[in-house]
């Protein structure tokens, strides 16, 4: 059940997000948002890199109904306290935002360094739009899918949304 002041909240962004200057303003909110995660995580010396994820990456979100996914990549080296420092930092940084009725972060996987070279993560990596926003480059695939990979895709994405 969505908070009502959150509704009222996503429901005056989608009614007027694409009115000038507004359109700009909360395109400019976003991008304010991501810059600070992205400033909370290179606080961390395990963080080797930031990447979004879907709409966001492929610069086609629309404020009010799009979120900011994101997955994050951490050095083979961490050890467990600097992987629990960081998930409180997310944790924190997602909390701070509900505080304020601001629900645009979505999702945030992390990955070690040795799954994002590993093969299943290429396979993985090409289901989504991926754009580094800080850190090491990640290898991960640009390649479109097969056809049959397509269509598989697709059908799942069906079932979930």
């Amino acid at each position: 059940m969505m908070d009502p002041m959150i509704r009222r909240l996503v429901g005056v962004v989608t009614t007027t997000g694409r009115l000038p200057g507004f359109s700009h303003a909360y395109h400019a909110f976003y991008d304010l948002v991501l810059r600070r995660f992205v400033a909370r995580m290179r606080e961390h010396r395990c963080v080797s890199s930031v990447l979004l994820k879907g709409s966001f990456a492929r610069r086609e979100h629309e404020p009010g109904y799009s979120d900011i996914d994101l997955a994050i990549v951490i050095r083979d080296d961490c050890d467990l306290e600097e992987m629990i420092e960081l998930a409180k930092s997310i944790h924190a940084f997602k909390r701070r935002l509900f505080a304020f009725k601001v629900p645009v972060v979505g999702e945030i996987e992390v990955f070690k360094q040795s799954d994002a070279r590993h093969r299943m993560f290429q396979g993985y990596s090409r289901h989504f739009s991926w754009r580094l926003v800080s850190g090491e480059p990640v290898p991960f695939s640009t390649e479109p899918l097969q056809r049959h990979e397509w269509i598989w895709y697709e059908f799942f994405k069906f079932l979930i949304f």
